[in-house]
């Protein structure tokens, strides 16, 4: 009796496993099955839950819809390897709104430097399970780029860069969607070097900032939430990353009287990969640029959002930037919504 009533439980799992093929494999279509079968008919749920996440993780390396698990434990966002029909369509809109925006911007004597951040699976491809390489390779890269080069759009596209990563300085978090302080540091050296080149700051106001470490701390990474193992393993598996945030300091003599405005020829807008206080970005470009930059990024909401918003509103009151330099992760490009 005790067999039958045995056998009626698991009957469900072996059906789902007969009928797996390579593609459900690949897709991780079988993984996430076995997971709702066995939520569906297993008397002890929790730790058989955590008995088929560690068995999941063992055998196909995936994590949930959300994530793919590279080699050394390194953690990519599935919408970086995402393809859709209307990819095509959608990019050209994106590449008609940031036309758009340089307009407007042009109208108003700001200078745009558009920042397109390679993803971070086509700057570790090499770190990939090799069904996944290819699809990291986005098209849209190259065609972006193009676009925007042929349109006479100022356009900085570290990919070079970010790929000089070594095992003492990574330019991405093993566990996280973003950069590190380094990788975010050798980009604002990038962006530094062709401002100069195309003298986009030539009349704005400068003066030096130096950068200062805030200490260590321990980052558990955005990604880590999406790998289906009990904590006590993750944490093994898995263990937090050492950060050394820095923040800038005016090294410089403020202008003008007491009461006056700074003046803020930089402003900068994205999403968290600047907004984020962990990786430093905008203390970085102040250094790096020798001017102060006023940072409108926003967590959550995507590059678009915020842009259109600031040239709904403008600067804030005294504030009359020469150059606006807007971040766009390259998966913005062909997301069919921002979140």
């Amino acid at each position: 009796m005790l067999w039958s009533i045995q056998a009626s439980r698991t009957q469900p799992l072996r059906t789902v496993l007969r009928s797996a093929d390579r593609t459900s494999v690949i897709t991780g279509d079988l993984a996430m099955e076995i997971d709702q079968t066995i939520e569906r008919t297993h008397p002890f749920q929790r730790p058989a839950l955590e008995v088929i996440a560690a068995f999941r993780y063992a055998l196909f390396r995936e994590g949930t819809g959300a994530v793919v698990i590279g080699e050394e434990n390194r953690l990519f966002t599935r919408e970086e390897f995402e393809h859709h029909p209307a990819d095509s369509t959608i990019l050209g809109e994106r590449i008609a709104t940031i036309r758009y925006v340089e307009a407007e911007l042009t109208r108003s004597r700001q200078n745009l430097l558009i920042l397109v951040l390679p993803s971070k699976a086509r700057v570790l491809q090499r770190f990939l399970p090799s069904r996944w390489r290819s699809l990291a390779d986005h098209w849209r890269w190259e065609a972006a780029l193009q676009e925007m080069r042929r349109n006479g759009l100022h356009v900085i596209a570290p990919l070079a860069v970010l790929k000089q990563e070594t095992s003492n300085e990574p330019m991405f978090l093993r566990r996280d969607t973003h950069w590190t302080p380094s990788g975010a540091g050798a980009v604002a050296r990038d962006i530094a070097q062709f401002v100069q080149q195309n003298r986009l700051l030539d009349d704005a106001p400068r003066r030096p900032f130096s950068l200062l470490a805030s200490g260590e701390v321990l980052h558990t990474g955005d990604l880590v939430q999406f790998v289906p193992l009990p904590k006590r393993l993750t944490s093994r598996i898995m263990p937090p990353e050492p950060l050394t945030p820095v923040r800038s300091v005016d090294r410089g003599e403020t202008p003008g009287g007491l009461f006056d405005l700074p003046e803020i020829p930089v402003v900068l807008i994205g999403t968290s990969f600047s907004a984020g206080t962990l990786w430093s970005f905008p203390d970085h470009l102040r250094a790096e640029l020798s001017a102060d930059v006023l940072d409108l990024s926003e967590e959550g909401r995507g590059p678009f959002a915020p842009m259109l918003r600031y040239l709904e509103e403008g600067p804030p009151e005294g504030v009359a930037p020469t150059l606006v330099i807007w971040e766009i992760p390259e998966r913005y490009l062909t997301l069919p919504a921002e979140p």
